[in-house]
């Protein structure tokens, strides 16, 4: 394995884009703040075109964004921060040899965007309790996953995104941070057998 020294620490070369972009992060999204809806991301309000999985094919470079809010009426610390779930789906996806991560959008094929939430569930609707001892048993974990690529050139400049890939769990009872990583990870198996068909 081939490592690079910064400073006194010696690192992994294939962690490097990870690293990079968890350093990045912060300060790119308080430069989004405030700016128009772009592709790489989905908002309540805009207008999200429907792709298909199989426009991935001949695409490498990837954006991974990711959000977490805690909405929870009780007040214990929540044991996820927004950097647990970036850094876990960060991992998840370096792994992948086909996968070229990239730090900024405006150079990237396509966009993995990872929302999670915690709230307090109601008790109403869903089985009480979780599987993780790290979570209070009133903590629901919301995931939901988009895999997007540059739509419609919009008036204002920018892309509509186009959904090619989705799936959301609304009780993963889980940390945010391991359930955002197995649902990232299920989309990565279909896409490498989309790069590999014989894989299927």
């Amino acid at each position: 394995m081939r490592f690079a020294a910064i400073g006194t620490i010696r690192v992994s070369l294939r962690l490097l884009p990870v690293i990079a972009c968890l350093l990045i992060l912060p300060m790119h999204a308080a430069q989004e703040r405030g700016r128009p809806p772009q592709w790489w991301t989905i908002s309540s309000t805009g207008v999200t075109e429907r792709g298909q999985f199989s426009e991935l094919t001949n695409r490498r470079r990837v954006y991974v964004w990711s959000t977490f809010s805690d909405s929870r009426t009780i007040d214990v610390p929540s044991p996820t921060s927004q950097a647990d779930v970036q850094h876990a789906v960060m991992q998840a996806v370096s792994a992948v040899r086909d996968l070229q991560i990239v730090a900024n959008p405006s150079l990237a094929e396509f966009a993995i965007f990872v929302r999670t939430t915690a709230a307090t569930s109601n008790g109403e609707h869903e089985e009480p309790g979780n599987f993780s001892l790290a979570l209070d048993p009133s903590t629901q974990i919301g995931v939901d996953v988009a895999v997007l690529i540059p739509g419609k050139q919009m008036p204002d400049g920018t892309r509509r995104p186009r959904l090619v890939w989705d799936a959301s769990s609304s009780n993963a009872k889980y940390e945010a941070q391991f359930a955002a990583r197995f649902m990232v990870e299920n989309f990565l198996s279909e896409f490498r057998k989309l790069k590999s068909p014989s894989r299927k």
